[in-house]
């Protein structure tokens, strides 16, 4: 006999329906007082969920989302007018420096931090990109179901 339960995937196979088991593990399950004990309590428990009804909400999920998601992209315009304004400022305000920094750093510096720059943008884009193809598939998933 062997020695080792067995894990609790085959336990709940094993309370669920005997016959789709190992002739060995279902051996062991039934000489062996733990595993026999865990398997009856699998098996009481899915006849004991097996007569709850469905849950279902009782509430309407897409009239709670969509006015979420309408504010959310509200928010995220004036975000986007806020860090616009404050970059235009900055460009005003400073301008001359950046024309001088620009005008008096070599080649090689100069390309290796716009490459940088443009690089983390990027990541950045397509970090935001995926955030909003996993939430769109969040709510039409949500909603399909």
């Amino acid at each position: 006999m062997n020695t080792e339960h067995v894990n609790e995937e085959t336990l709940q196979a094993y309370a669920m329906d005997r016959r789709s088991c190992d002739a060995v593990v279902a051996d062991h399950i039934e000489h062996c007082p733990a595993c026999k004990i865990a398997a009856d309590n699998y098996r009481l428990l899915f006849s004991l969920t097996a007569n709850l009804p469905d849950a279902a909400p009782e509430f309407d999920t897409v009239q709670l989302v969509m006015p979420m998601l309408k504010e959310r992209k509200w928010f995220d315009w004036v975000l986007a007018g806020i860090v616009a304004v404050t970059v235009a400022a900055t460009f005003f305000l400073f301008g001359a420096y950046g024309k001088y920094l620009l005008g008096n750093v070599s080649g090689l510096p100069l390309y290796l931090a716009l490459a940088v720059t443009a690089g983390v943008i990027l990541l950045q884009v397509i970090k935001m990109m995926k955030n909003f193809r996993q939430s769109c598939n969040l709510i039409t998933g949500g909603l399909s179901a």
